[in-house]
């Protein structure tokens, strides 16, 4: 059973039923659910994650005048209650992801903003994996809404001009990398420059991938494991990238040919969604064709900027 499974039935059959009888008046106003750091909250875990950090214990979130006045005695509730099964081992990194959480200190530690970001220079502030933290896993009970209204407003993802501007980005840096510099090394013989280009072809065509599907992508750790539960073309992709990195190092030659099949598979869905028109499959000419539909001149220059 993964842990977000793990965590909706313990808050369906311990958390909730204590909570009821010992918070009767406060329960209503008290959100829950599996969500931030850590494999359970993204779905991930499997047998290894559980030898650390592991901890699928519900989340509770309540307003900053709930938690001074209630917080002590929700965590001490929470601490007399049987957990679910989790790691017998806690790292300080895993520390204080689990348990009772002011709603907007809770999203301040993934967005260093306590709501959704309201300017495009707070968007442009927004750390990615941080979104991504924020908004994954699952809410059990909202009955104020109050929590989740933020969780909309982020999964409602960036401005249009902006996810125009960093999908052009990556798309350049994908084709530069990929496309162009990683022959180019391996003519010279620049064995390490050549795998840098590879890596940073992988690390960009991922990346276009979550901003087509306007998801955010996890930390690296995850960001491959999350491409495949994408939209197409992220399931090819997946399987794409990982040909790519195992063949790269030792057949040079079926690594360029991945490199271009991936980049045609991006291409096609580049026209599919109708933001470029070019029959070419350089990445870098469908990067300055989306750029040059974006009307903010900030976010133009900087789609043109790998």
């Amino acid at each position: 059973m993964t842990g977000l499974l793990l965590s909706r039935a313990h808050w369906d059959g311990v958390v909730a039923p204590a909570l009821a009888v010992r918070f009767p008046v406060l329960l209503p106003r008290i959100a829950s659910g599996l969500v931030g750091e850590g494999s359970e909250c993204f779905g991930f875990d499997d047998e290894l994650s559980r030898d650390h950090d592991f901890d699928p214990t519900p989340c509770l979130w309540l307003r900053a005048d709930d938690v001074a006045a209630h917080g002590a005695a929700l965590a001490s509730l929470l601490d007399s209650l049987p957990p679910p099964p989790r790691s017998e081992r806690l790292t300080p990194e895993g520390s204080g992801r689990r348990g009772v959480h002011e709603a907007g200190a809770f999203y301040r530690r993934f967005l260093g903003l306590p709501r959704a970001p309201l300017t495009l220079d707070e968007w442009r502030a927004m750390p990615e994996a941080g979104l991504a933290a924020a908004t994954n896993g699952e809410v059990f009970a909202d009955p104020s809404g109050a929590f989740s209204a933020v969780r909309r407003e982020l999964l409602a993802f960036y401005p249009e001009g902006l996810r125009l501007a960093r999908l052009a980005r990556r798309l350049h840096a994908a084709g530069q990398a990929g496309q162009y510099n990683w022959a180019r090394c391996l003519s010279r013989g620049e064995h390490v420059a050549a795998a840098l280009a590879v890596a940073e072809f992988v690390d960009a065509a991922l990346a276009a991938a979550f901003f087509l599907a306007r998801r955010y992508r996890p930390f690296s750790k995850w960001a491959h494991r999350a491409l495949a539960g994408l939209p197409p073309p992220g399931p090819r992709l997946h399987a794409l990238l990982a040909d790519l990195v195992e063949t790269s190092p030792t057949a040079p030659s079926r690594g360029l040919a991945l490199v271009e099949e991936i980049s045609s598979l991006l291409a096609d869905s580049l026209r599919a969604e109708g933001l470029s028109s070019t029959s070419s499959d350089f990445l870098v000419d469908h990067a300055r064709q989306i750029a040059e539909r974006i009307e903010d001149p900030l976010l133009r220059r900087m789609a043109g900027a790998a």
